[in-house]
């Protein structure tokens, strides 16, 4: 004789209730260790620092010549 198998129903979790099921001593755990991790990867790495500078003040650096060339292009060469 076939058993008879109840369907489950799935109830959907607000994110309140799936954080306080996610919420456990365990996981806390892992997440601090986790982002503990990555901040001393990323403040420890020397090369990481040195090419955030280099991106920054190039960024700066071909920005401003990028602005100061449409400047003059607008106003020598189109006279706005």
């Amino acid at each position: 004789m076939p058993r008879k198998v109840k369907a489950s129903k799935e109830v959907k979790l607000t994110k309140l209730q799936r954080l306080k099921k996610w919420s456990t001593v365990d996981h806390w755990i892992d997440l601090m260790v986790d982002i503990g991790l990555i901040a001393f990867d990323v403040l420890n790495s020397p090369i990481l620092i040195v090419v955030r500078f280099f991106r920054y003040f190039m960024n700066n650096w071909v920005n401003g010549h990028i602005k100061r060339f449409l400047k003059w292009f607008a106003h020598k060469i189109l006279r706005l």
